[in-house]
């Protein structure tokens, strides 16, 4: 394969696109695309279709897909760090920014969050503000349900 390669499946939060490269998964969204996903006979798009669909089960808390991710050294390191939050557990925007060695950038972590091309995989619906849930590129009715499906009550 050479370029990019999207299909979307329905799921109990909705329908969830997953675009991968030649390297791996590189974007996840919240809405139909061309092909149903199912119907691609793709490795890690599969794969990534399996993972998902077994996590939204609650079958799955950890995911093993290779990722192709395009962003800044300190996005990259905020991800990483989002990518080690336990299923079930949340931390806050400043907690984050102290896990990289940046503790007064709340803001920027926060940013960093929006900027995620991976969300569920890279689960930064696991973060959430001091004093509310935060944001969530797909919107706050999906957060809310992924914290439900790990247990997280809010």
């Amino acid at each position: 394969m050479s370029g990019l390669l999207t299909g979307y499946f329905e799921s109990s939060i909705g329908p969830i696109a997953v675009s991968v490269d030649d390297i791996g998964v590189c974007d996840i969204s919240f809405k139909k695309s061309k092909t149903k996903l199912e119907s691609i006979k793709h490795p890690i798009l599969q794969q990534a279709y399996n993972q998902l669909t077994a996590y939204l089960a609650g079958n799955r808390k950890v995911f093993t897909l290779p990722l192709s991710i395009a962003g800044t050294t300190f996005q990259k390191n905020i991800w990483t760090s989002i990518s080690k939050i336990p299923f079930g557990e949340t931390i806050t925007y400043s907690e984050l920014a102290s896990s990289v060695k940046k503790p007064k950038a709340f803001r920027a972590a926060a940013n960093a969050c929006g900027k995620n091309q991976i969300p569920i995989i890279i689960p930064c619906h696991r973060i959430l503000g001091k004093s509310n849930l935060g944001g969530f590129t797909a919107g706050l009715t999906i957060k809310r349900k992924l914290l439900a499906l790990e247990g997280i009550k809010i």
